[in-house]
């Protein structure tokens, strides 16, 4: 299941059977054309969303929505695949008793930034969640991350979408 999914279809390369779940808020459109495509896709709100059965796997890619939202509709044994876009994987490590991380993808090595763009796939996850104590700790520790956020940070803020302003 591919929930708050937008008009991203690449899962259905990979995987056959993907339920596309979305309520179209701002994503207008985007369920009729995964019909159209011959993909299964239902509008509703994921807190509507009564499977007949649990899925085994779970798909969280930069999803508007709580990643609990969606985990109630996973088998047990289930397998997540789930970015920190809006935060999905950091609110499953949070929860060691419930989900196990298997692993992460170094997305370090994107196309456009004078790297060979592939990615790498690593077991090793220390630290992977850990808090940074500053905007400097951060920068020295992933600088490729930081300035991404700091740039996504500075264009929300010149739309007015969030007041970037330090606070006191």
């Amino acid at each position: 299941m591919y929930p708050s999914c937008g008009f991203d279809a690449s899962p259905a390369r990979v995987f056959p059977n993907v339920t596309f779940v979305d309520a179209e808020k701002g994503n207008e459109g985007c369920v009729q054309l995964l019909q159209e495509a011959g993909l299964k896709a239902i509008k509703t709100d994921i807190r509507e969303y009564h499977p007949a059965e649990e899925h085994d796997l779970l798909i969280l890619l930069n999803p508007a929505i709580p990643a609990e939202w969606a985990t109630c509709h996973l088998s047990t044994g289930g397998y997540i695949i789930a970015n920190d876009y809006h935060g999905s994987a950091s609110q499953l490590a949070q929860k060691p008793d419930q989900f196990l991380l298997f692993g992460s993808i170094d997305l370090v090595n994107m196309p456009g930034q004078n790297k060979d763009g592939k990615a790498i796939i690593s077991r090793n996850i220390e630290g992977l969640f850990e808090q940074v104590s500053s905007p400097e700790e951060f920068r020295r520790l992933r600088p490729d991350a930081f300035e991404f956020k700091a740039g996504l940070i500075n264009s929300m803020a010149e739309r007015g979408i969030i007041d970037a302003s330090p606070s006191d």
